[in-house]
């Protein structure tokens, strides 16, 4: 693996290809303060890589004796460490401020997401319940339609019984023909419909009438329907 350690504020540092695991001797941190430290694969390069950010306060933490090339160094040259301290300190808090900023963003809009997933929510629940009704009225309207069926079935069946009772019916019920009672008498008597003989029975067929007829000396007309099965 290749490893860039990279201080905060600073250009990044490569520390050549090494095997895993490996020890960074502490010559490699300058200063105390934040870096990142990126592994990459040397043949497939972003592809397979890891980052991982720390902060590094040895120094600061744990004072140590000066040696003795620090004692004689002078106070510019040791007033150039403190500045470096400062910096990383300050580099830091501006990282911190960045990853708390990051970090209210990010809730905001963890918030803003769940006010949509809620509003979301109750609209599917509405849809749902829309749903519901429509699949409630929809039974309703197949039940109201089976109903129409089955009743429209007993009056198409009630309607071929009737005309097959219709079908049984004589086509003429009663015969008659004109007769002038007096056909002498000027002016004539006015004419009547006989449909029955001298016996009174009545005339229920064509050749019944025809019978009576002929023996009339009053008739008039040719045998004709009087009346049908309606009246």
């Amino acid at each position: 693996m290749r490893i860039l350690l990279r201080p905060a504020g600073g250009a990044p540092l490569d520390l050549g290809v090494r095997t895993s695991p490996t020890f960074l001797p502490a010559h490699v941190f300058p200063r105390d303060g934040s870096y990142e430290l990126e592994l990459r694969a040397p043949r497939f390069g972003s592809w397979i890589s890891t980052r991982r950010h720390f902060e590094v306060f040895a120094r600061a933490s744990v004072p140590a004796e000066p040696s003795a090339n620090e004692a004689v160094l002078p106070k510019k040259e040791r007033g150039v460490g403190l500045k470096e301290i400062l910096r990383a300190i300050k580099a830091s808090r501006a990282a911190r401020e960045r990853a708390n900023q990051r970090m209210q963003s990010l809730a905001e809009e963890n918030a803003a997401l769940r006010e949509e997933s809620e509003k979301l929510l109750a609209q599917l629940e509405a849809l749902s319940s829309t749903q519901d009704q429509d699949s409630e009225h929809i039974a309703s309207l197949e039940q109201q339609l089976a109903e129409v069926r089955r009743q429209n079935r007993a009056m198409s069946d009630e309607l071929e019984a009737l005309r097959l009772r219709l079908g049984t019916l004589p086509p003429c019920t009663i015969w008659g023909y004109y007769s002038f009672p007096r056909p002498n008498t000027y002016p004539a008597t006015r004419r009547v419909v006989v449909v029955s003989d001298s016996a009174g029975r009545i005339f229920r067929s064509q050749p019944e009438c025809e019978l009576g007829r002929r023996v009339d000396p009053t008739a008039g007309s040719l045998c004709f329907c009087a009346a049908g099965p309606w009246g």
